[in-house]
């Protein structure tokens, strides 16, 4: 599944035409949204090739792109806390969309998906030393 940042980074090149973000958005985007959309577009083309191993019972794994975006997002916006992330996606539709969550996850589960990359450096081997 492709990321709203880069549906609208394919959508700018094919079409060669600018676009108003906010006509894409259900929620209010503010400038600091544009800039997170824009550093997200640029981080991803440098994301490794994610493959979380699968398992075969229980009900379906969260997307991990935006899994990732909403760790990034969680950076950007100096959002301290997991449960503060939550909370302001629930309230902020717009980040909402730019993570690309269908159900927004629970803190656990968040939790759980940020140690995994701690763990395996994920960010490391996206963002450098």
């Amino acid at each position: 599944m492709k990321s709203i940042p880069g549906i609208l980074g394919i959508y700018q090149r094919l079409f060669g035409r600018s676009y108003d973000i906010q006509e894409i958005f259900e929620g209010s985007v503010t400038g600091e949204h544009r800039t997170c959309i824009h550093l997200l577009r640029v981080i991803e083309e440098f994301l490794p090739i994610y493959v979380r191993p699968s398992r075969m019972v229980g009900r379906k794994a969260y997307d991990h792109t935006a899994m990732i975006h909403s760790c990034l997002a969680k950076q950007f916006f100096w959002i301290f806390t997991v449960s503060s992330l939550c909370n302001r996606l629930l309230r902020e539709l717009a980040l909402w969309q730019i993570c690309g969550f269908s159900p927004i996850p629970s803190e656990a589960t968040c939790s759980k998906r940020y140690a995994y990359y701690v763990q395996e450096k994920l960010m490391e081997q996206t963002l450098g030393p």
